[in-house]
């Protein structure tokens, strides 16, 4: 019985954190007020360049999906 309880307050611990993180991108995409998928993209990785650049980190790597939709 304490291994399920364990395992449910991690359950709990999950979806309350995807609930955050749902949140945070409902109110980060709604303050940019995002127009399409390029510009998400591309702020994005603007966003992220920055955030490297303040850590002072010196190489990052950039992921992309080059098939498209």
């Amino acid at each position: 019985m304490e291994q399920l309880m364990v395992h449910l307050e991690s359950l709990v611990e999950v979806i309350f954190s995807g609930i955050i993180l749902t949140i945070f991108w409902v109110v980060f995409l709604h303050t940019f007020e995002v127009q399409d998928a390029l510009f998400t993209e591309l702020n994005s990785a603007i966003m992220t360049i920055e955030i490297a650049n303040q850590k002072e980190w010196n190489v990052i790597c950039l992921e992309y999906d080059s098939k498209g939709n």
